[in-house]
C-alpha cells in the first residue's frame, strides 16, 4: 500500500482531528522540501517551510473535521517559502471510523500550474479571438452537428436585436425572426455538416425587423476536430439588403434607361476612341436599317453611312472633338439608310475624357429630322413659288405694320405706288400715295385689317407722281409676327376689270333695254292682234253693208267713213307689230337707195316747209335682205321725226347710205347688238340740224307712247327699232343737246344684186267661188263676219270655235270641204297644229291662215308644207277674194 502511494505523482496526505499529519508520500515531501519523518506528528503551523499558509491550509482541515463535507477540486495560487509559486488543484476528505465519525483528513493535490498557464494562453487566445470575431462587421456564428448555436458575435447579436443567450444553444426554427426560412439554412448546415464541404456566398433572405425583407451573403464552412471529424460549422453573413436594394435599384435604373433608350426617339451610338461603333441602340436600327451586330466594331468609314456631299461637314466636327475644341457640338447632314434612302440627321454629339483629358469614347445622339427639312424645303419652295406666282400675276406684295408704314415691298408694288424705287417707300405710310378721296376709306380699311383680321376685296385709287390715278384691289391679312403685328397685303392693278366692269354695265343696259324693248313689243303685238280681230269685223261688216246697199244711198258715204277710220287704225296695228317685230314683211333682195329713191316725193309732201332735204346716197350700194314697204316706213319715220326735230327755226334734214366695215367694237355701241356678225354693213342714216338730245331722251326714244311733241303719238321710232330688230338689224344713234342727231341704221350687207320687184297682180272684182268652207277662229266676231264674206262669194260655211272643234268637224267629212279658213293662235290646239291634222286626213286641203301677226310669224311657226296663201288681219273684202282666188287657183 505504500509503495502504491508513493508511486502516485500527485502529493497525498493524510491528517489526524488534530490536524497532525500521519501520512505523507514522497510526492508530497518533495513539494514540502521536508523529509517524511520530519512531518509526521507535526502540524502546518509546527512546519516552518509553510509559512503563511498554515492557516488557509488549518482552515480548510477544520471545515472539512467540523462539516464532514469534502472540499473538491479547488484550484489556489501559493507561494511557497523557497521563492516559487504556482497553481495548485487541492481536494480534501473527511476521514471516517468504524462509527462513521470523522476522524480526521485525506488530502490530496496537484501542480496544476502548467494546465493553468495552457488554460489562461487559451483564453488568452479565445478572448482575443472573440475580440476579433466581435470586431468583424459580418456577422459569424457557429452552430454544433444538431444545428445549435454555439456562438454568435457582437455583429449577430445587433443584427438581429437578440443578445447572445437568447441565441446560444438554439437552431433557426427555435428563433422566431429566423423561422420563416429556418428549413432554407438547414438545408445548408446539412449539406456543410454531412459532405464537409462550404458553401460559399449563399444570397439567403432573412426578415427586417420592419416586415420587409432582407438579404445576406452567407459562408459556411465545415469546423474540425484534430481528428478531422466534422463537429460543426462556422459562418459568416453580410448583410447586403442595402447593396442588392441598390443593386435592384441600379438593374431597375439600368432597365428603365435601357428601355428610355429603346423607345427614345433617338438613335443613340457610342463611339470609341478610334471612332468605332461601340453601341448601336435606341432608334438606330429603324433609322438607319443596320442591326447593331452588323455595325458594332466598324469604323465610321467602313461602310456607306455619310451622304458623300456631307463627309467634309461631318470631318469638321469629328475633328473639333478629337482636338479639344468642342466638348459637345451639333451638326446638321445627310446619312444614308441601308436601302439608300437619304436622312436628314442632326447629330448631338460629346466626348468623354478621362483624368488625362484623352478620349475614353464618344457619344451621338441622332434626331431624324428628314420630316422637318423636308417641310422646311418645302414652305421654301413653297414661299418661292409663292413669290414667283405673285410676280407672274402682277400682283403687289407688301408687308405693312399696324400703323400702315411699308416694311417690306416687292417690285410690282413699287410700280402701283408710282415711285421710282423701293428706298421712296420704305418706312412711308400707304396714304401718302393714295389719292386724297380716298385718304380716310384707306385709314379706315387699315384699322379694319388690325381689327378683325383681314381686309378682303377692298378698292382704291392710288395717286402717281405725274397725277395718274391708278385704281387698285387689296386683299390683306394681319399676322402676328415677333416683331409685332403685321399686315400682308396683295395689291392688283384692276384698270383692265374696271373697264371691263363699265363695258359690262354698258352691255347689261342694253340687255336689259332689249329685255325691256321685247316685253314692250309683246305687249305692242298682243294688243295690235286683238285690235286686229275687231277691225277685222270692223272692216268686213262695213264691207258687207256696202254690198247691200245702192251706190245712191246716203248711207254709204258713211260707211267709207268706218272703213277709211278702220283704215287708219290697222295702220296704227301694223305700226304696233312692226315696233313687236311681227309686222308683216315680205322679203326680197333690195336696193336700199332704190327705196329711198320711190319714197322722195313721199318725204317732200310730210316734212315740214322749214326742213331743207337733202339725199347723199352712195353709189354700186350692195343689195340687203328687207321688205321694200318696212324699209319706206324706216325711212319715213326718221325723215319725220328729224323733221320735227328742227322745229320753228328751222334747219337741214340729210339722207345718206353707205357701206361700213363693222368690227366687234363699233357694233358693241349700236343700240341693238343682237350678236351681230363682223362685217360689211348697208348703213342708212338721217341727219338733222335741230335741237338735239339729253341723255334722258335719248334713253326713252324707242318707248312706245313715248313723245317730246304735243300731238306726237311716240310710236314712229318705236316701230323703226321694231322693224330693224326684225329685219337683224341694228341702229346707231349720235346726239348732243343743241348739236342735232344723227339715226344711223346698219342692216346686213349681201353679196348678190337686188331683185327686180314684180308687178301687183290683177284685181280680182268679179270672182266667186264654190262649195263648202270650214272657218275655225276663236274670235265670234271675226267667225262671223268671215261667214258673211264668203257667202257672198258664193260658199257654204260651216264655223269651229277653236282648233279641237275644227279638227273634229273637218274630220266627220274631209272630202265636204273646198276650203278651210284657219286662224294661226287659238287655245287648246293652234293653227300650226290644226294644219297638220287636216293635212294627215286629207293632204290636198286648201287651208288660208289668218292672223294679227305677219307672214314671217307664220313662217317659223309652220313647216315646209305651209297654207296656200296668208291673210292678214284686218282685211278688207276684197283683199279676201284676192287671197281665196289665189288659194283655190
Amino acid at each position: 500500500m505504500r509503495a502504491v502511494i508513493d508511486a502516485v505523482s500527485d502529493p497525498i496526505y493524510c491528517k489526524d482531528h488534530d490536524g497532525r499529519y500521519l501520512l505523507a508520500n514522497r510526492a508530497h515531501s518533495a513539494r514540502m522540501n521536508i523529509p517524511h519523518q520530519q512531518q509526521l506528528g507535526k502540524t502546518v503551523f509546527e512546519i516552518p517551510e509553510i509559512g503563511e499558509l498554515a492557516d488557509r491550509f488549518y482552515q480548510e482541515d477544520l471545515q472539512v473535521l467540523t462539516t464532514g463535507r469534502s472540499i473538491v477540486n479547488q484550484e489556489q495560487y501559493v507561494h511557497w517559502l523557497d521563492g516559487s509559486c504556482g497553481w495548485y488543484l487541492t481536494s480534501k476528505y473527511p476521514l471516517r471510523n468504524a462509527a462513521g465519525e470523522t476522524i480526521g483528513i485525506v488530502g490530496v493535490g496537484r501542480d496544476v500550474s502548467e494546465r493553468r498557464d495552457a488554460e489562461r494562453k487559451l483564453h488568452d487566445e479565445r478572448q482575443m479571438l472573440r475580440t476579433v470575431i466581435d470586431a468583424v462587421a459580418d456577422s459569424i456564428f457557429f452552430k454544433d452537428q444538431q444545428g445549435r448555436f454555439v456562438l454568435v458575435n457582437a455583429a449577430y447579436e445587433t443584427l438581429f436585436g437578440l443578445p447572445s443567450e437568447k441565441v446560444v444553444g438554439h437552431t433557426d426554427r427555435d428563433i422566431a425572426a429566423m423561422r420563416a426560412y429556418a428549413e432554407e439554412y438547414a438545408a445548408d448546415d446539412r449539406h456543410v455538416l454531412s459532405t464537409g464541404l462550404p458553401v460559399i456566398n449563399r444570397e439567403e433572405p432573412i426578415p427586417q425587423p420592419d416586415g420587409s425583407d432582407g438579404w445576406f451573403l452567407t459562408s459556411k464552412f465545415p469546423l474540425r476536430n484534430t481528428d478531422g471529424i466534422v463537429i460543426g460549422l462556422v459562418g459568416i453573413a453580410r448583410d447586403i439588403t442595402a447593396m442588392r436594394r441598390a443593386t435592384e435599384e441600379l438593374a431597375s435604373a439600368q432597365n428603365r434607361l435601357a428601355d428610355h433608350v429603346e423607345n427614345s426617339p433617338l438613335a443613340i451610338i457610342e463611339w470609341q476612341a478610334d471612332f468605332r461603333v461601340e453601341r448601336w441602340s435606341g432608334r438606330a436600327e429603324p433609322l438607319f436599317g443596320w442591326r447593331a451586330e452588323e455595325v458594332i466594331g466598324k469604323h465610321l468609314s467602313d461602310w456607306p453611312f455619310v451622304h458623300p456631299n456631307d463627309l467634309e461637314t461631318v470631318r469638321i466636327a469629328v475633328t473639333r472633338l478629337i482636338n479639344g475644341q468642342d466638348q459637345r457640338n451639333v451638326c446638321l447632314n445627310r446619312n444614308l439608310t441601308r436601302d439608300g434612302r437619304v436622312v436628314y440627321c442632326v447629330w448631338h454629339n460629346s466626348a468623354l475624357r478621362d483624368s488625362k483629358g484623352r478620349i475614353v469614347s464618344m457619344l451621338s445622339l441622332v434626331e431624324d429630322v428628314t420630316e422637318r427639312v423636308e417641310a422646311e424645303t418645302a414652305v421654301q419652295e413653297s414661299q418661292r413659288l409663292y413669290h414667283t406666282l405673285i410676280e407672274a400675276t402682277e400682283t403687289g406684295y407688301a408687308v405693312i405694320d399696324d400703323r400702315g408704314q411699308v416694311l417690306q415691298a416687292n417690285a410690282e408694288f413699287v410700280r402701283l405706288t408710282g415711285r421710282p424705287s423701293l428706298d421712296e417707300i420704305l418706312g412711308r405710310s400707304v396714304i401718302d400715295w393714295t389719292a386724297p378721296h380716298d385718304h380716310l376709306r384707306n385709314a379706315q380699311a387699315v384699322a379694319a385689317c388690325v381689327a378683325t383680321g383681314f381686309t378682303r376685296n377692298f378698292e382704291t385709287d392710288y395717286l402717281w407722281p405725274d397725277g395718274h390715278i391708278l385704281p387698285i384691289e387689296v386683299n390683306a391679312r394681319m399676322i402676328a409676327t415677333s416683331r409685332g403685328r403685321q399686315i400682308i397685303a396683295l395689291c392688283r392693278d384692276i384698270t383692265d376689270r374696271r373697264a371691263a366692269e363699265r363695258e359690262r354695265q354698258e352691255i347689261q343696259r342694253k340687255v336689259q333695254e332689249t329685255q325691256k324693248l321685247e316685253s314692250l313689243g309683246v305687249l305692242a303685238g298682243g294688243i295690235a292682234h286683238d285690235f286686229n280681230n275687231l277691225l277685222t269685223s270692223i272692216l268686213g261688216n262695213a264691207a258687207l253693208a256696202a254690198l247691200d246697199l245702192p251706190s245712191t244711198s246716203p248711207i254709204l258715204g258713211q260707211i267709207r267713213q268706218i272703213e277709211t277710220a278702220a283704215t287708219r287704225a290697222a295702220e296704227l296695228c301694223k305700226q304696233m307689230l312692226a315696233y313687236s317685230g311681227k309686222g308683216r314683211f315680205i322679203i326680197r333682195r333690195l336696193d336700199v337707195n332704190a327705196v329711198i329713191a320711190e319714197t322722195t316725193d313721199l318725204f317732200q309732201v310730210s316734212i315740214s316747209k322749214k326742213a331743207a332735204l337733202s339725199l347723199d346716197l352712195a353709189t354700186a350700194l350692195p343689195a340687203v335682205e328687207g321688205d321694200a314697204t318696212q324699209i319706206r316706213q324706216i325711212v319715213m319715220n326718221l325723215v319725220i321725226n328729224a323733221s320735227e326735230a328742227l322745229g320753228e327755226a328751222g334747219g337741214s334734214v340729210r339722207v345718206s347710205t353707205g357701206v361700213v366695215r363693222a368690227d366687234a367694237a363699233y357694233l358693241a355701241t349700236a343700240h341693238l347688238p343682237t350678236e351681230l356678225a363682223e362685217g360689211n354693213y348697208v348703213y342708212l342714216a338721217v341727219t338733222d340740224t335741230g335741237c338735239g338730245m339729253t341723255p334722258e331722251v335719248r334713253s326713252r326714244i324707242f318707248d312706245p307712247f313715248f313723245t317730246t311733241k304735243f300731238a306726237g303719238r311716240g310710236l314712229g321710232l318705236a316701230a323703226v327699232l321694231g322693224i330693224v330688230r326684225g329685219h337683224r338689224g341694228a341702229m346707231c344713234i349720235e346726239s348732243e343737246p343743241g348739236c342735232g342727231s344723227t339715226f344711223r341704221v346698219l342692216l346686213p350687207a349681201l353679196a348678190v344684186p337686188a331683185e327686180v320687184e314684180p308687178p301687183p297682180p290683177p284685181p280680182a272684182s268679179g270672182w266667186r267661188g264654190g262649195g263648202t268652207a270650214l272657218i275655225i277662229d276663236d274670235e265670234p266676231a271675226v267667225r262671223s263676219t268671215a261667214t258673211q264674206m264668203l257667202r257672198a262669194l258664193g260658199f257654204e260655211v260651216k264655223t269651229a270655235y277653236d282648233g279641237v272643234e275644227g279638227v273634229a268637224a273637218f274630220n266627220a267629212d274631209p272630202d265636204l270641204f273646198s276650203l278651210v279658213l284657219l286662224d294661226l293662235t287659238m287655245p287648246r290646239l293652234d293653227g300650226a297644229g290644226v294644219l297638220l291634222k287636216l293635212r294627215e286626213l286629207r293632204p290636198d286641203v286648201r287651208v288660208v291662215m289668218m292672223s294679227g301677226y305677219n307672214e314671217s310669224e307664220l313662217v317659223t311657226r309652220l313647216s315646209a308644207d305651209g297654207p296656200a296663201a296668208f291673210l292678214q288681219k284686218p282685211f278688207r273684202f276684197n283683199t279676201l277674194r284676192e287671197k281665196l282666188q289665189i288659194a283655190l287657183a
